[in-house]
């Protein structure tokens, strides 16, 4: 996996300045594997944001069945790779952008490496933005051990065992049943997004400004606005019950 990371980054860099202008600076490995995962590329890297209405539009934007929100604890990943990395970052020591410099150094010593001495994942910024990630509030999850899947990167971050995972992911707990304290203790949280709530999601998103249009600057991201521009807003779920109650009202 490592050598066809290097070979991907190797080939861009050859190629790229037919395409962009002001391409990363050659020893920015972070920075081109963004550039190849903003094209397209598949890469190693995980797109996150920092905003939950960013991740509720992507999540349902062309969803057909219930989907669903990762949310990750970033502060439980800092003490995770203090505790197994000996990385400080703490706060009060330092400012955000200093942290997430920390965090660049550690990334940049396994891309395109073939280092597997920690199942983990990073959270880091590239330090500079595109447009696109700096309009979507974004950011990557990077997994160090490019040899097993995210997915166990991830839990072996917060030491949560697979079966303890799975048991999880298979008893789902009702919003209206879930507790402070439950989402205080949390490292890793999975929000379900019924089907039937979509398109009010989507109206109601769209009503805060986030469309494909904003998120997607250019014409691309227009026309791909178009495809839910009329779309009804009211779910077929909610309309369903609303007829069904008016019908029984009338009787």
């Amino acid at each position: 996996m490592e050598a066809i990371e290097a070979e991907l980054i190797y080939e861009m860099k050859r190629r790229v300045y037919h395409y962009v202008p002001h391409p990363p600076a050659d020893s920015d490995n972070l920075e081109w594997l963004a550039l190849l995962q903003h094209y397209g590329c598949p890469t190693r890297l995980l797109d996150f944001t920092h905003s939950f209405y960013v991740a509720a539009f992507f999540s349902v934007e062309t969803a057909k069945t219930d989907s669903a929100i990762w949310a990750v604890d970033h502060s439980k990943i800092d003490l995770s790779l203090n505790n197994k990395l000996g990385l400080d970052t703490t706060l009060w020591s330092m400012d955000l952008s200093d942290v997430n410099k920390r965090k660049i150094e550690v990334v940049e010593g396994y891309i395109g490496q073939e280092k597997r001495d920690h199942n983990l994942v990073v959270d880091v910024e590239p330090i500079h933005l595109s447009e696109r990630v700096s309009i979507q509030q974004g950011l990557f999850l990077f997994p160090l051990n490019a040899d097993v899947t995210f997915m166990q990167n991830l839990l072996a971050t917060f030491d949560i065992l697979t079966e303890q995972f799975g048991q999880a992911m298979a008893n789902p707990i009702r919003s209206d049943k879930v507790t402070y304290e439950q989402i205080n203790s949390a490292s890793v949280i999975k929000l379900i997004l019924p089907k039937g709530c979509h398109a009010t999601t989507i109206f109601d998103l769209k009503e805060m400004n986030i469309t494909a249009a904003t998120l997607f600057p250019g014409l691309d991201g227009y026309a791909r606005s178009l495809k839910i521009r009329f779309r009804y807003p009211v779910d077929d779920d909610l309309y369903n019950n609303w007829r069904e109650f008016k019908s029984r009202s009338e009787q």
